[in-house]
């Protein structure tokens, strides 16, 4: 799910959690339709994450760990408003950047630092149906390249690749988690997070999601990456992979037809030589169907 570094939807630096999670129903977003899609993780996250919610300056950081190992305080790249990661002065973020282009290592470890705020077990709502399933929702950010014109995209790229390859590497792991857990395959549906208005580049998110199903190629999941519009740049991603099988929904239809398929058959598969005169006058048959 896309998101701020809060775990929250906003769609500039000067909304705060206090302008509630209503406005998301009229925004046009991946982030907001998710969040929307599960209404009560989506006021836990707003109104009770740990204990206070995230009112009066008790904001969820997701870069905390990062700041901490790239000694933000001291140097100063960036500060924190209201979930969006905003650059100090404009050559700051590029010293960063070059930072982690020269060392690999450095940013592998910044990618390691990425937090996510996960929902293993929430419930999903089809207003449209009126049924609900439990889903894991993951909630991941990106930086706001497309909002600061005074820093260049180039100066943002390593650190944007670092900061998407551990949202998607944590994404994933999540995934490997539960299939652990239930001992079974699991779905997994990814988004180019920050692609939209936050203006992160394909070329990052491509290089981030190919680098993460190359580590967790032998992990039972099928990944499926959803597009609002043209797929034609991630076509890439599906080269020498196994795509994910299909899952078809079954209605109504079909389970009758599957039942009545079952009751015509039972009868033949349960019939038993008779040991004696049956107490159902002959009707072993009907009286086991009706049994069944």
């Amino acid at each position: 799910v896309s998101s701020m570094f809060n775990c929250l939807q906003m769609k500039e630096p000067n909304d705060t959690p206090e302008d509630g999670v209503t406005c998301y129903a009229a925004e046009n977003t991946q982030g907001s339709a998710c969040s929307i899609a599960c209404p009560a993780a989506t006021v836990f996250r707003n109104y009770f994450v740990n204990d206070t919610g995230q009112g009066h300056g008790h904001q969820v950081n997701l870069l905390e760990d990062v700041a901490e190992l790239v000694g933000n305080g001291k140097q100063g790249y960036w500060f924190m408003k209201n979930g969006f990661c905003l650059p100090r002065p404009p050559s700051k973020i590029g010293e960063l950047s070059q930072r982690l282009a020269k060392d690999v290592n450095l940013a592998d470890d910044v990618s390691a630092a990425v937090k996510v705020g996960v929902h293993w077990d929430t419930q999903a709502l089809d207003p449209d149906e009126d049924v609900s399933q439990n889903v894991c929702q993951v909630l991941c950010s990106a930086l706001p390249v497309a909002l600061t014109k005074h820093t260049s995209a180039a100066d943002w790229a390593p650190f944007a690749t670092a900061l998407l390859t551990g949202a998607y590497d944590a994404t994933l792991s999540v995934a490997a988690v539960l299939a652990a857990q239930r001992g079974k395959r699991v779905k997994v549906f990814l988004t180019a997070v920050g692609a939209g208005s936050l203006g992160n580049r394909q070329s990052w998110i491509l290089h981030a999601i190919d680098r993460v199903l190359t580590a967790h190629a032998s992990e039972p999941l099928d990944v499926t990456v959803v597009h609002f519009s043209t797929i034609d740049k991630y076509k890439v991603l599906e080269a020498h992979r196994v795509p994910p099988s299909q899952r078809v929904r079954r209605t109504l239809t079909d389970k009758v037809l599957d039942l009545q398929e079952e009751v015509g058959t039972f009868p033949r598969k349960v019939r038993r030589p008779s040991k004696g005169p049956s107490v159902h006058t002959g009707k072993d048959d009907d009286y086991l169907m009706l049994t069944k």
